[in-house]
């Protein structure tokens, strides 16, 4: 929806400011006022597009999952961690 249609009725709103549920209401209105516009839907390969992306995201969380739990679940509290020690070169 442009800003236009939503303009009267954002301006007889009683909140000033940006407000989620003011612009949700002025939206509805203003779909309702004008029926005939014109409605986005993505293409085929745009949604192909967009399963592989969620999915892949869902993967990679999965995995981020897997190797924390992997990694406090491995030592359990009785792994000691030595820093690595260095000497510096004679000389």
């Amino acid at each position: 929806m442009p800003p236009t249609l939503m303009a009267q009725c954002r301006a007889s709103a009683r909140t000033r400011g940006k407000s989620d549920p003011i612009d949700a209401l002025a939206i509805a209105r203003a779909a309702v006022r004008e029926p005939d516009r014109a409605t986005a839907h993505l293409d085929d390969l745009a949604v192909d597009v967009r399963l592989l992306s969620d999915r892949r995201g869902h993967l990679v969380a999965t995995r981020t999952a897997t190797v924390n739990q992997r990694r406090s679940t491995s030592c359990a509290g009785t792994c000691t961690i030595s820093p690595p020690t260095w000497t510096p070169p004679a000389g």
